[in-house]
């Protein structure tokens, strides 16, 4: 008996592409949000799956999933599928290995269960988590890099400021004209900026705030800017940053605590 010909499977059409593109744009930011590293990518066949999704491995630092399920945890497969059936979101996962780490492979039928997922995620953000990721949105809305920010199991990690994101932020926090130290060696300028970022933030937070001056040296000041190094907040103290900023600061807008 002979086989027929194989018969490819027909891509999808423009506007199913688009909506599953879309899906994947907020499992990404989702999962941003939760600081789990992850490969998303869009299946562009009509019957390969809308989002397929691989969870990688956080290392030492690990990022913990909703409900504290770790990830790559091979027991986290079916405990994760578990959770989202019990919300209709349908899901084909696999523990794997990517090389040498372990990893979960997702594959999402429709864009609707990758956009509950993606809700799912959302929902269930740690507290630290939740407040890193509302302050990053905050900064960033005023044009500040953020990309230090994130949350740990108890605080939230601001990380270095360039200098000239530390004079916005004393501006937009205090009102007041910011300082611009000299780009070489000026570092008196970028230890009174330390100074008075660290009294302007302990006065917007209600907590005592640690900024320490991270000038850049004479042969590395082409290669950096001078930057401040921010101490750890709490998650109510961050959530008082961003109202002092007057900030939306994501989805969620956070509560003075």
């Amino acid at each position: 008996m002979r086989n027929g010909p194989i018969v490819p499977d027909p891509e999808v059409g423009d506007e199913e592409l688009d909506r599953r593109k879309g899906a994947k744009r907020a499992l990404v930011d989702a999962l941003h949000a939760a600081e789990i590293r992850s490969v998303c990518d869009v299946g562009r066949t009509l019957h390969s799956p809308a989002v397929t999704l691989v969870l990688l491995s956080n290392g030492d630092d690990s990022t913990f999933f909703p409900d504290g399920m770790a990830v790559p945890d091979r027991s986290a497969a079916s405990v994760l599928k578990h959770a989202l059936h019990s919300i209709s979101v349908e899901a084909d996962i696999v523990a794997e290995a990517v090389g040498p780490e372990p990893a979960l492979r997702v594959q999402l039928p429709t864009c609707d269960d990758a956009s509950g997922l993606a809700q799912w995620i959302m929902d269930h953000l740690p507290a630290p988590h939740q407040a890193a990721h509302q302050l990053r949105t905050a900064l960033t809305e005023r044009g500040i890099e953020a990309r230090g920010v994130h949350g740990t199991r108890e605080a939230v990690t601001v990380g270095c400021l360039a200098v000239q994101d530390a004079a916005l932020l004393s501006r937009i926090l205090h009102k007041v004209r910011g300082v611009d130290p000299e780009p070489e060696d000026d570092w008196r300028a970028v230890e009174y900026l330390a100074a008075r970022t660290g009294a302007i933030l302990s006065a917007a937070t209600g907590d005592v705030v640690m900024v320490l001056a991270d000038p850049a040296c004479s042969s590395c000041s082409r290669s950096r800017p001078h930057r401040l190094d921010v101490g750890d907040l709490t998650v109510p103290a961050a959530h008082r940053l961003i109202e002092a900023m007057g900030a939306r600061g994501g989805p969620g807008s956070p509560r003075p605590g």
